[in-house]
């Protein structure tokens, strides 16, 4: 568990004071409508006022918030940007060397879904909109911050096959 988490008096992680208008995907195509739908959702009220980004041991991104026992009550981030309101929150107990990705949110209201994908290969709902392309050349619209170069590579494939022949066949 990282000692670096704000915490209440009671042990759980402090309200973020995360503000769900400025993600809104209506407002920029850049935010996740899932993760939205997910924060909005009124069975997750506690996950809209209180989720932080943590890795585990592993570098696995969760979205959720500690508890007095430092399990992590949330769901694996990815899960989030796919299935939106209806990924489990569940409870991660245990030692998984949690580590809060402290800048998280305001990366995330800067960059949208870039900053869950800084390489910039992840396929997201509404990725369509991401690039800008000018000729061989694309430019990250989300964040401002990625370009691409297309390559072409010719490869020769060989092809070998085994083909029935007649018994006459010599």
């Amino acid at each position: 568990m990282t000692e670096k988490t704000a915490r209440t008096k009671n042990g759980y992680s402090a309200p973020t004071g995360l503000d769900l208008n400025l993600i809104d995907p209506a407002r920029h195509p850049k935010y996740s409508p899932n993760l939205f739908a997910f924060l909005k959702a009124r069975k997750n009220s506690s996950q809209l006022r209180l989720a932080r980004v943590f890795a585990d041991e592993r570098g696995d991104e969760y979205l959720g918030f500690l508890d007095d026992t430092g399990c992590l009550i949330g769901s694996r981030l990815l899960q989030v940007l796919s299935f939106g309101a209806s990924t489990a929150v569940v409870s991660f107990c245990g030692s998984h060397g949690w580590t809060e990705r402290e800048t998280f949110w305001a990366e995330y209201i800067q960059d949208g879904r870039c900053a869950v994908d800084h390489s910039h290969t992840m396929p997201f709902v509404g990725s369509e909109h991401r690039w800008h392309v000018s000729g061989e050349r694309r430019d990250c619209q989300w964040c401002g911050k990625a370009s691409q170069v297309l390559r072409r590579t010719v490869q020769q494939v060989v092809v070998e096959s085994w083909e029935t022949v007649s018994p006459n066949f010599e």
